[in-house]
């Protein structure tokens, strides 16, 4: 913890990033910190439909068919970027802490109120970090945006670019 320099060489050969790993954790704190000038747009959509894409996706990249019964010796299995990469994240999302005693509750995985409940307060703290520097941060439902105007005009790109709005994976 504490040493991004991997991190800074890995993002500085790069215009733009999505989803994992960048979409976990504080790393948009991380980013904004050592990018200053780095602008990032926050997708939003509703939770339910959130939540439903989720669990699919979920059971067509790691293979199971019911959210219900996956567990802590599944999610070891699940190859995602490196070995132990999905492992590590669910265990972020199923930890809790009692004083100082952690909990982990596995079936709490696919619980839908945890996730929404989890998706809802992630998308608040990007928020708030972001309330003071508004330039910085465009939130964005692309599910009911028709083009990319909207991030054409927060990026500074000509309109020209504008293009309808692709929806290449939507599950």
């Amino acid at each position: 913890m504490g040493n991004y320099d991997t991190f800074k060489n890995y993002v500085e050969n790069w215009n733009a990033f999505q989803d994992n790993p960048f979409s976990y954790g504080l790393t948009f704190v991380v980013a904004d910190t050592l990018f200053p000038n780095s602008k990032f747009i926050l997708t939003e959509r509703d939770p339910e439909d959130w939540f439903k894409s989720l669990v699919k996706f979920h059971a067509k990249t790691f293979g199971f068919k019911d959210p219900s019964n996956v567990m802590e010796d599944d999610v070891r299995k699940f190859s995602y970027l490196y070995p132990g990469y999905t492992y590590e994240i669910a265990r972020t999302i199923i930890t809790t802490f009692d004083g100082s005693s952690r909990v982990e509750n596995w079936s709490s995985l696919y619980d839908k109120n945890v996730r929404i409940k989890t998706y809802l307060e992630r998308n608040d703290l990007i928020k708030r970090y972001f309330m003071n520097s508004p330039e910085k941060l465009l939130v964005i439902d692309a599910t009911s945006s028709k083009d990319t105007s909207e991030i054409c005009n927060f990026l500074h790109f000509p309109k020209n670019k504008v293009t309808k709005m692709p929806h290449l994976n939507k599950s």
